[in-house]
């Protein structure tokens, strides 16, 4: 199927994967809204049809509607496609764990140094992505991990296992008292739509629901109901 499309012989892998997203729905049921959202690939006129739940009530301040792309950027779409086009044949991504830097600031590369200062073996940062709090990268910046890039499994989790077949996310922050912002909550459900639209369904777990010995990861304040929240709007 990825190996060329029809009348399209120059295309590349990535960008029949991108276009093949045009005829997922993310949401086949009666609350569903339809709305397009442009995507750089191919004519800059494109669009592709995305079906999003609306609620009628919300713990979230997240718009009824995705209407365009505001944290998961060009360079950011780009990079998850033209990753996928390398993926291995033994990898099959169906979770997206969530996990939190148990710090109150950070980025991608401070998490990485202070990985490394504890796990000097670690050549690449634990995590496949990395959603800033406005400290040391914006509120919601989205940063893409070597481990997506080079389609790796993580190493946030301690059983490899786990690891294997999942995808992780970290937050900064701490989330003790207070959960992610608002630019956090919006930049993970733009990227769990689009991991969903270019892999198939991908279930959204915590930490601690995929490990029983992560109790404290991500932290109280990051809810289950907000998890779920954000985890229907894109099934």
């Amino acid at each position: 199927m990825f190996g060329g499309a029809v009348g399209e012989p120059d295309a590349t892998r990535a960008e029949v994967l991108d276009r093949v997203s045009q005829h997922l729905q993310f949401d086949r049921g009666e609350l569903g809204l339809q709305v397009e959202i442009p995507d750089p690939v191919g004519s800059e006129s494109w669009t592709a049809p995305i079906i999003v739940r609306k609620f009628a009530s919300s713990a979230l301040s997240l718009p009824r509607a995705r209407t365009r792309w505001r944290y998961l950027k060009a360079e950011h779409r780009r990079a998850i496609r033209e990753a996928i086009a390398t993926q291995p044949e033994e990898l099959d991504w169906r979770r997206l764990v969530i996990h939190s830097s148990a710090s109150e600031t950070g980025n991608a590369l401070l998490l990485h140094q202070d990985q490394q200062r504890r796990w000097p073996s670690l050549e690449k940062s634990a995590y496949h992505f990395v959603i800033g709090n406005g400290t040391f990268s914006s509120d919601g910046e989205i940063e893409v991990g070597a481990r997506w890039i080079e389609q790796q499994p993580g190493a946030a989790m301690q059983l490899p296992e786990l690891n294997y077949h999942s995808l992780s996310v970290c937050l900064i922050g701490t989330f003790r008292e207070k959960g992610p912002s608002n630019a956090q909550s919006r930049a993970l459900d733009e990227l769990l739509a689009y991991l969903r639209a270019q892999l198939g369904p991908i279930e959204l777990a915590p930490h601690h629901g995929v490990e029983s010995t992560a109790q404290s990861c991500p932290g109280p304040a990051l809810t289950e109901a907000l998890i779920q929240q954000l985890g229907e709007r894109s099934s």
